[in-house]
């Protein structure tokens, strides 16, 4: 879900940026610097965008649905 996906992206260190998204979505820093933004209107991570912020996170899209539901951080190199 979306609850779950903001709380583990506050659990790697990443943060909202207030004001950003426009309407339902939102967008976030991540750690790296990058920026990522998403729908929250469907509850849940859309395909287009889990693509996106798991490329972003150097992950594969069932990686990073692993992590979010296992509430794990990333695994640094």
């Amino acid at each position: 879900t979306i609850r779950r996906l903001r709380k583990w992206l506050t659990l790697i260190g990443a943060r909202e940026l207030r004001g950003r998204g426009k309407g339902s979505h939102q967008r976030w820093k991540l750690p790296d610097g990058s920026d990522v933004g998403f729908a929250t209107s469907a509850g849940f991570l859309l395909p287009p965008e889990a693509g996106q912020l798991a490329a972003a996170l150097g992950l594969g899209k069932s990686a990073l649905f692993d992590l979010v539901a296992q509430m794990k951080p990333l695994a640094l190199p």
